[in-house]
């Protein structure tokens, strides 16, 4: 599948949700807007592609949003591995991860906290991975080859240089284990078909004691394209590895039979209290005539789950086919993780007046995602006036620019008259991305009650904000030559 994103364009293989794809959009989305705010990033084309460019000391930093969206999408050939912030350091990869490598944090998000913590002014360097802090300013801190850079150049020179048949690769790489992870880059079925199909029946074949996801997904790789009718008799076992990123690789290009090869496959592992369970559920989903049963057997789920990202998931998938407001309740009011909290607003359809209640509750909290989230489940509720919560935010100069973008590209939730105060905002707010949705909203309104504000998108030094007041001014059928009505 080909998804374009502010960073370029990236295909997908197997089987992505569109939920997935629409989190992993709305991250880019978040990260691309980030960078514009922020305004110590620039947009640079490297050898890895697309990248976020700034200058630290001296030192060079590349962030790469587009490769964290290829990880989240299950695609760990991007030369950063998984769990790994997708950054370089004077064109060195840095190792940058998680401590706790279960958090299912996406690689998205954590490129976005980069951008955060190396965009500001003054970076604070206490607050910075030790590897980064090491390799940008040279601070004393610990680190190997797991926690430094690695420089794979000159084994891979060799590897081409002693290398002529297909036997010497194998050779070549078994006298050289500790290059295992460049040098098995080398190995193609064309040039090395039997050294490439023995390291890939080494490393599938291992104990599972002794196996790395990394090299499972590679050899998984290696045999999907190889030949993929093998691949699909071979990866279904690998739904029970227990490393979480390998089921991830085998459930997302698994490819069924039918409803019930996928039911006899998948459905007892949504009854597994921890977070895979929801990626089974995903795939579930897919076939209709499952749809009752799985309703109905979520709601079994919930109630014995455990797992409280797996609750969320699954309340929030459910709300769209039941009223489940009640436990919508218990999981917001239950749960003091501001992330988790956001999510289940983000991903749940309500319908009852007790949210417009809670989001005038929470209306002076200064947590800006929370804000946002409480936005977009405000759109979808019609059942109480969100007006009163649209202005408090609207008016507050410390709220984000994408909050107040959100409410401008939802005024058909408000009145006209409440909309046409929220456009007078909008248009004075010194952002492009907020201008330009405002103007695009001016379109459902009447040309006389917003020719005002269309001025201000025309007299704008903004290319783009001013090109697109023009273009809207030709939709009412006007033409402005000068800057005036023409």
């Amino acid at each position: 599948m080909k998804i374009e994103t502010n960073f370029g364009v990236f295909f997908t293989e197997g089987h992505i949700s569109k939920r997935r794809l629409a989190v992993v959009e709305r991250a880019m989305e978040w990260c691309d807007s980030l960078a514009k705010e922020l305004n110590t990033w620039s947009r640079v084309t490297t050898h890895r592609g697309r990248a976020l460019q700034r200058e630290v000391e001296g030192k060079c930093v590349h962030l790469y949003p587009l490769a964290a969206a290829r990880q989240d999408c299950g695609d760990f050939s991007t030369g950063f591995a998984a769990h790994h912030v997708p950054i370089t350091v004077d064109k060195r990869r840095v190792c940058v991860t998680l401590r706790n490598k279960t958090s299912g944090v996406p690689h998205l998000d954590m490129v976005a906290a980069c951008i955060l913590l190396l965009g500001a002014e003054k970076i604070q360097k206490n607050r910075l991975p030790s590897t980064l802090q090491s390799a940008m300013f040279g601070m004393d801190v610990h680190h190997g080859l797991r926690y430094g850079y690695w420089d794979d150049n000159e084994a891979v020179a060799a590897f081409h240089r002693e290398v002529t048949t297909d036997a010497e690769a194998a050779a070549f790489i078994l006298a050289h284990p500790r290059d295992w992870r460049a040098l098995r880059e080398q190995l193609s079925w064309d040039d090395h078909p039997d050294s490439t199909m023995y390291f890939v029946n080494t490393k599938l074949n291992a104990p599972v004691a002794e196996q790395t996801s990394d090299d499972v997904i590679w050899a998984l790789l290696k045999l999907l394209r190889w030949n993929p009718d093998v691949f699909q008799q071979r990866v279904i076992r690998f739904l029970d590895h227990p490393e979480q990123e390998v089921v991830l690789f085998a459930l997302r290009r698994l490819h069924f039979e039918g409803a019930e090869h996928a039911q006899r496959l998948l459905w007892r592992r949504c009854y597994d209290d921890g977070p895979l369970a929801w990626m089974f559920h995903q795939r579930l989903q897919e076939w209709p005539e499952l749809h009752d049963e799985l309703v109905q057997d979520t709601v079994d789920m919930v109630s014995s789950s455990t797992y409280h990202d797996f609750r969320l998931r699954a309340v929030a998938w459910l709300s769209n086919h039941m009223d489940v407001d009640a436990t919508v309740k218990e999981l917001f009011e239950g749960d003091r993780d501001f992330g988790r909290r956001c999510e289940l607003l983000w991903n749940v359809r309500t319908r009852g007046p007790w949210l417009g209640e809670l989001v005038m509750s929470y209306v002076k909290v200064p947590h800006q995602s929370l804000r946002h989230a409480f936005v977009c489940a405000s759109i979808s509720n019609r059942s109480f006036d969100a007006y009163p919560f649209w202005k408090a935010l609207m008016d507050e100069p410390k709220t984000m620019g994408q909050v107040k973008q959100r409410i401008l590209g939802s005024l058909d939730r408000v009145t006209p008259e409440q909309g046409l105060s929220f456009l007078e905002i909008g248009m004075n707010i010194n952002l492009r991305f907020v201008q330009k949705t405002a103007l695009k909203a001016m379109k459902a309104f009447p040309y006389e009650d917003v020719k005002h504000l269309l001025k201000i998108g025309l007299d704008s030094d903004f290319k783009g904000v001013h090109d697109l007041a023009k273009s809207v001014a030709r939709h009412f059928g006007v033409e402005y030559r000068n800057g005036a009505e023409d």
